[in-house]
């Protein structure tokens, strides 16, 4: 009886302590940033999102939807959320999805592939001659 009580004990403590981190409790801790850090994780140019693009890409991270299968593209963003000087969190980001922990996201509004193209667009312009 012990033994078992013992190893119920263990399986809690193991199945707690990985709890997942939900899209909507992750937009409520990054939703008071005033401002994003964008990196590209490939050229490492950066551009900084304030206002109301900010609160488009916490409301994308709230709508996430859990991905069904394997991603289907590895993460080319780094997006960090400031308040002032302090960071609210990263969340690495491709142009339809988004990671928390190991879990992939779907952006089901968007906003991420709207951004991300946005991104190349101005990384193809400062190469050409």
């Amino acid at each position: 009886m012990k033994k078992s009580l013992t190893l119920i004990f263990l399986l809690c403590i193991a199945g707690c302590s990985k709890q997942e981190v939900r899209p909507e409790a992750l937009a409520n801790r990054l939703k008071d940033a005033d401002r994003v850090v964008v990196t590209n994780i490939f050229s490492q140019t950066s551009i900084t999102l304030t206002g109301a693009e900010v609160s488009k890409v916490v409301q994308a991270i709230a709508a996430g939807k859990k991905a069904i299968g394997p991603p289907s593209c590895g993460p080319d963003f780094r997006f960090e959320f400031f308040k002032t000087a302090e960071h609210l969190g990263t969340v690495p980001i491709c142009l339809n999805g988004f990671w928390i922990g190991d879990t992939t996201y779907d952006d089901p509004t968007g906003t991420l592939t709207a951004l991300g193209e946005r991104f190349r667009e101005m990384d193809r312009s400062r190469s050409l001659p």
